[in-house]
Formats: structure tokens, C-alpha cells, sequence
């Protein structure tokens, strides 16, 4: 009896070369509707950005249209401010394993990528590569639809005398383990990333630095991410990048 596992193939993939230029209207919408939360990385604060969104949704328009057409993520948006927070209180704050690393980015950043996303998730969701089964980060899709999808699944095996196994993986630090070269690898292959959205990614997830901020006190980290470097900075699309790209072909 082979114990080769078989081997995995997918669709022809549907190209996605190009970024969709984005309108004033549409950055408009996602600046309305982002939280009034202001970023130590900010030059310009939150409020002030919500309250003069008619221009700055001008500038910013502009400043998505030229990143997209140049396949560039913009160098001075990819530095992390973090800010470590004691996960329990009462634990012993000597020990930094007590802690849990925040990061906050800088917030015409943060709408760059939320206008990136939308298109991302645009193709990818009508990619015939895209699993059904898949629910996290996924519009009418949830944990309780995965689990009213396998209890089903159970109950109908019960009902014809079927024995069921469950078998739940936990995936430790999955954003701290991402393979970026890999990632971008499968975005290429599984779902036709290519050209300025394949460089424009690569941009997004190379070339990032972090400091810490601890009492006021800042601590440099002289780190530059590479497409090598297993790790996905805590950046916005960690949660997207993995689940989209690592484990869609499991049905996570």
C-alpha cells in the first residue's frame, strides 16, 4: 500500500495583471468607514482625514492609482510602531512572555490596503481555484457556518450508519511561519498574479522595519523583511494571506 500522498492540482488560472483604477467615490467609502483611530505613525490625524475626506480622498486617490500602476507599496508605510501589552492582568510584567506585541501602522496606509484588498478578494473569490468550503474572511461566511456545514456533514453520516473522523489542525504562529517567496509563488500559480499585482505584493511584503515603543522609550529593531524571511510582519493581510493563499486547498 503506497503511502505517497497524491498530488495536488488546480485549475487553469484566470489572470490578474493589473489593478483597476480607483475613484475618488471609492476611497471616500473606505475612509467613512474606518475607524476614527489615530497612529503614532500619522502625520496627519484620523479625525482630521474623516473630517476634510473630500480632499483627502483626492490625495489619496491619486496616491492608490500611481502605487497600482507602478506595482509599488510606498517605504514610508511599511514601518510598525509596536507596542507590547500585558496579555493577563496580574501576571508577572518581568517577563516578556506575558506580553503580546501590538503594531500599529500608519493610517493612509492602512486605507491603501483596504482598497487593495477589495480587488484582491475580487478575483480571488471568482477564481475557480478557490475552495467553497473556505469561510475565514470571506463575506457570509463565518465559524458558525463552517460548523453548521460539519455537523451537518456528521448527523447525515450518522443518520446511514457511516462512522465520521474529525481531524482539527491548529496551526501555531501561522502568521510568524508564512513563507513570503512561497506565497507569492502560489499566488502566481493558483491564482494568476501576475505582472503589476505580482510586484505590487511583493513591495507590499518586502522591505519592512519595526521599533518598539516601551515607556515612551523607542527601541530600534534594524530589520528588513525580506521574500525569504518567514514572517508576515503582522501587516494587515496576514490573516488573508494565509488563509487565502496557505490553506485554501485543505477547505479551512
Amino acid at each position: 500500500m503506497s503511502s505517497a500522498l497524491p498530488d495536488i492540482t488546480f485549475d487553469t488560472a484566470v489572470h490578474f495583471d493589473h489593478f483597476d483604477t480607483v475613484s475618488e467615490l471609492i476611497v471616500k467609502r473606505v475612509i467613512d468607514i474606518c475607524p476614527c483611530k489615530t497612529s503614532p505613525l500619522d502625520l496627519v490625524p484620523m479625525w482630521i482625514i474623516k473630517e476634510c475626506s473630500d480632499v483627502f480622498s483626492f490625495l489619496i486617490c491619486r496616491l492608490a492609482n500611481l502605487s497600482f500602476s507602478e506595482g509599488v507599496f510606498p517605504e514610508v508605510f511599511k514601518v510598525g510602531h509596536v507596542i507590547p501589552l500585558v496579555k493577563k492582568p496580574g501576571t508577572d510584567v518581568s517577563d516578556p512572555a506575558n506580553y503580546r506585541p501590538v503594531t500599529q501602522l500608519n493610517s493612509i496606509g492602512k486605507i491603501l490596503e483596504k482598497l487593495t484588498q477589495k480587488q484582491l478578494m475580487r478575483h480571488i473569490s471568482l477564481s475557480p481555484n478557490c475552495n467553497n468550503f473556505h469561510s475565514a474572511y470571506r463575506t457570509m461566511h463565518s465559524t458558525e457556518t463552517a460548523m453548521t456545514k460539519v455537523v451537518n456533514d456528521l448527523l447525515l453520516a450518522a443518520d446511514i450508519g457511516c462512522p465520521s473522523i474529525l481531524l482539527s489542525l491548529d496551526i501555531s504562529a501561522a502568521f510568524d511561519t508564512l513563507d513570503h517567496a512561497r506565497l507569492l509563488q502560489r499566488a502566481t500559480e493558483v491564482f494568476g498574479f501576475t505582472r503589476n499585482v505580482y510586484d505590487w505584493l511583493g513591495s507590499y511584503l518586502s522591505g519592512r522595519s519595526s521599533y518598539v515603543s516601551v515607556g515612551g522609550v523607542y527601541w530600534c529593531l534594524l530589520c528588513r523583511y525580506k521574500l525569504h524571511n518567514r514572517r508576515s510582519s503582522r501587516v494587515r493581510f496576514g490573516p488573508l494571506t494565509v488563509s487565502r493563499f496557505s490553506l485554501h486547498q485543505s477547505g479551512a
